[in-house]
């Protein structure tokens, strides 16, 4: 008989952590709002429903207002463009006969970014194709992994449900997986791949992450040494220790930007040493070469903050930096001055 695997007793431990931190969680929920009848249900909402009516008013005024003063300016939004090309693409909810000449008229339409799309630019797009004389001429390119704008009314379904029925054999509706990477090695590829296979699925991003559409390296890179280790590395900072904690909120959070920081700024100085560094391909000379600071880039999750902690670190160091900037010309310090 096959012998029962023996699990690590601090794994054992910490699994057995978590699996109490969720019960201890579903627990809560459970009792905060599951506890109520049917009966409590519909009396709290009837109890909800005077501010929930007066929302809904203020909110028209707000809508009607807000368009009387655009007409008196004679200005239109975005939204008001959508809308009113509708009105002249429409009649009774079918294609207007404007909308028939101006689809005769396009040889090919083109979409950017299709996961983002809503329904009422799904409505446009339907009225100016010529899929309804038979002759689809739409082409999309989306990935519904990069679907971030569900709060602006993005509709990723729309996306989706072609991917799901189109075919990849040649035809009218044909889809067409671009997998080719020809940006990065395939050791950065291969650590991508290796965290959305297990991170990606259907019930997590729409769709699942398969070898059937993971990222495939494509690029020529040149010949770096074979010795030279170019696997991707991982860094952790331990911010749990009991001198962070005792700080404030917002010394902690300082404390711990400027450890990041210089952790940055140790791996910089190892990548780029003039002779223990780094191994990269120069395209414009044709040879390998050690890594400079000029072939270094940080990304950001998120700059406010962070960007300021990066130049200021590295400068202080004799790294020279760059960050671009959110901040408007007019917010500057010079300007405001």
């Amino acid at each position: 008989p096959a012998r029962k695997k023996e699990i690590d007793p601090e794994k054992k431990e910490y699994v057995a952590a978590v699996r109490d931190r969720v019960k201890k969680g579903a627990i809560k929920c459970r009792d905060r709002y599951a506890s109520q009848t049917m009966e409590e249900i519909r009396e709290s909402m009837a109890g909800c429903s005077p501010a929930a009516k007066t929302l809904l008013e203020l909110t028209g005024e707000f809508i009607k207002r807000y368009q009387q003063a655009k007409r008196e300016r004679n200005l239109v939004d975005f939204g008001d463009l959508e809308h009113f090309a509708i009105q002249v693409l429409y009649t009774e909810g079918k294609p207007s006969a404007v909308a028939d000449r101006l689809a005769l008229g396009y040889e090919e339409i083109l979409v950017d970014e299709y996961q983002d799309s809503n329904q009422v630019q799904e409505t446009l797009i339907y009225a100016l194709s010529r899929e309804r004389f038979g002759k689809p001429d739409v082409f999309m390119v989306g990935d519904m992994k990069q679907s971030i704008y569900r709060f602006r009314q993005a509709r990723p379904e729309l996306f989706l449900e072609k991917y799901q029925t189109y075919s990849l054999e040649e035809g009218p509706f044909q889809k067409i997986e671009l997998q080719k990477n020809f940006r990065s090695r395939h050791q950065v590829l291969d650590t991508v791949n290796a965290f959305f296979y297990r991170l990606m699925g259907s019930r997590l991003g729409g769709i699942a992450y398969s070898r059937e559409n993971a990222l495939y390296p494509a690029g020529s890179f040149g010949e770096v040494p074979a010795e030279q280790d170019n696997r991707t590395e991982l860094f952790l900072l331990d911010t749990g220790k009991e001198e962070l904690n005792a700080l404030d909120e917002e010394a902690r959070e300082y404390t711990i930007r400027e450890m990041e920081v210089r952790l940055v700024i140790q791996q910089i100085r190892r990548l780029t040493h003039p002779e223990t560094g780094l191994m990269i391909w120069d395209k414009h000379t044709g040879q390998s070469r050690r890594a400079r600071y000029g072939d270094v880039v940080i990304l950001l999750r998120s700059i406010s903050g962070w960007a300021e902690a990066f130049v200021n670190g590295m400068m202080n160091e004799g790294i020279p930096a760059y960050a671009q900037s959110q901040t408007g010309y007019f917010d500057t310090m010079e300007i405001e001055g």
